[in-house]
């Protein structure tokens, strides 16, 4: 009898088997995987993450290099970038999170829509948003992989070569200009675009504001190049309007949800954040030149962060590589208007980063007009295109300040603010590439990562060094970011050929195009 029931289940099993192997590739197929995404929904997941992530943004963003370029600091935290303290972990950070999602799920949607006539503008799109986030990757650390990168689910590419930084700069004004050439207005609607809604003609001026971005910043290495590029680009039709800002809008949500504003997460989210101010260096500057965006980028507020009390203490900043507890003894200030009177300590006095950039629905600039044009009015000076520097710089600066009224709670700025600024700070013959960047230091505040990428390659505003014992190389300010850990660990034979072309794997090397 054990027998016959023990036949019986093996009949079983193996007839279960039988059946199932005529399915067996759909049955071990993972249901929660596609192998047929719509790229319109994957570009949404793409935009959503390169405008940021509230963990890279804390630690890249504000402990790094804000401190690094002078525009913030104060926050215990922020010694790392202010006093140039190595911290490995957080600078490998920004490799890790981009090359394993948003250039993961970039370099898919563009292979799975290349031969797609249906999809051809979805992979124009693509293709700019490759460029645009390895121009960044490629910028804070120097030669890395482009070409095989992210590219283990294509050609399992486990362990990719380091392509050098000129010959990526050149695929990226290839790729840039095939990408505008490509756009037609015979596919289907995209109904996937947070940035632009779809709107090709837009789509086409970033492209191309974008190419005139990495043209510019070849000036010091390759200024010829510079020159064709920078001009194929304004005649191809660069950001006319702040209607052409390329941005991220964000939602009333919880702390830590990728639908609320990552930077304000960034902010609120850690008391690590606590403590972090607005710079002398950054407040001095724009108190000097009468910026009306000064109380906008930072206010003082009280110990829980609820009462403004700028009206008694003003706009005022903390020194690079300081501390904000460095700072905090007991002020008396008197509002002059109501002859009020307060105390305020803990360094409640110095500037924070204002509610209205702090907002969790402020949106994510990842690129502006006002950029745009002071890109066109430097070319114009370098006589790389036939147009009036000054217009264009006067354009910059008024559409910075009007940029500003995106912001929740700003409001109108005054038409009369905004034309004193301008004519406070004219283009001065002689001066005009130290005026046109340090002007576009104050304006990339809200793009930290291309501030320090400008001030790198132009040298402008002139910053001088904190000078620590502690520091890993006092007086100097790092120059690029060292290549992950892991890179040593998994892809040891191919990074050390990227270390040796660049002359080591320290951050105070230079990257190809950093020549000031």
């Amino acid at each position: 009898m054990k027998n016959i029931y023990r036949i019986f289940i093996l009949t079983l099993l193996l007839t279960s088997f039988l059946r199932c192997e005529k399915g067996f590739e759909e049955i071990n197929i993972d249901p929660t995987q596609s192998n047929n995404l719509d790229p319109n929904l994957q570009l949404s997941k793409i935009e959503l993450e390169l405008a940021g992530n509230g963990g890279i943004s804390e630690v890249v963003d504000l402990y790094l290099i804000r401190p690094f370029i002078q525009q913030m600091n104060g926050a215990w935290a922020t010694h790392f970038g202010s006093q140039y303290i190595k911290r490995n972990d957080w600078s490998d950070s920004y490799w890790g999170y981009y090359y394993t999602s948003a250039l993961k799920n970039l370099v898919d949607m563009v292979e799975r829509t290349e031969n797609n006539p249906t999809q051809i503008n979805l992979n124009a799109i693509g293709r700019i948003l490759k460029v645009y986030q390895f121009s960044k990757l490629t910028d804070l650390y120097g030669d890395i992989p482009y070409f095989d990168g992210a590219r283990a689910f294509y050609g399992d590419v486990l362990n990719p070569v380091y392509d050098k930084q000129e010959d990526i700069y050149n695929d990226f004004f290839i790729e840039l200009t095939q990408a505008v050439n490509d756009f037609t207005t015979e596919n289907p609607p995209i109904t996937g675009d947070f940035y632009y809604d779809g709107d090709i003609e837009k789509w086409k001026r970033f492209a191309n504001s974008l190419r005139l971005r990495l043209a510019i910043r070849l000036s010091e290495a390759n200024p010829t190049k510079a020159e064709i590029e920078a001009k194929a680009a304004f005649e191809a039709g660069v950001m006319t309007s702040n209607d052409d800002i390329c941005l991220m809008r964000y939602g009333n949500f919880p702390l830590n949800d990728q639908r609320a504003n990552p930077l304000s997460n960034a902010f609120q989210q850690n008391i690590r954040a606590a403590g972090n101010k607005l710079t002398t260096t950054l407040v001095d500057y724009m108190k000097t030149n009468q910026d009306p965006r000064l109380d906008i980028y930072g206010r003082a507020y009280d110990w829980f962060d609820v009462t403004d009390v700028t009206r008694f203490s003003g706009i005022q900043g903390l020194p690079p590589g300081a501390f904000w507890f460095d700072f905090a003894t007991d002020k008396e200030y008197t509002d002059s208007r109501t002859g009020e009177r307060i105390i305020l300590g803990g360094a409640t006095d110095l500037a924070a980063v204002s509610k209205f950039i702090n907002n969790k629905e402020a949106p994510m600039l990842l690129f502006t007009y006002a950029e745009s044009e002071f890109l066109v009015a430097e070319a114009a000076v370098r006589g790389w295109v036939g147009e009036s520097a000054t217009l264009h710089y006067e354009n910059a600066l008024r559409a910075g300040v009007k940029q500003m009224e995106l912001y929740p709670n700003v409001g109108s700025i005054s038409n009369f603010n905004t034309s004193s600024f301008i004519n406070a700070n004219p283009l001065i013959e002689g001066k005009e590439i130290e005026i046109i960047n340090s002007q576009k230091w104050v304006l990339l505040f809200l793009d930290v990562i291309e501030a320090y990428s400008n001030w790198r390659r132009s040298g402008f505003p002139v910053l001088t060094p904190t000078n620590f014992p502690i520091s890993s190389n006092p007086g100097v300010i790092p120059r690029r970011f060292e290549y992950p850990q892991s890179e040593y660990l998994f892809n040891e034979n191919n990074l050390s050929k990227a270390v040796d072309a660049m002359g080591g794997d320290d951050w105070t090397n230079r990257v190809w195009w950093d020549r000031n």
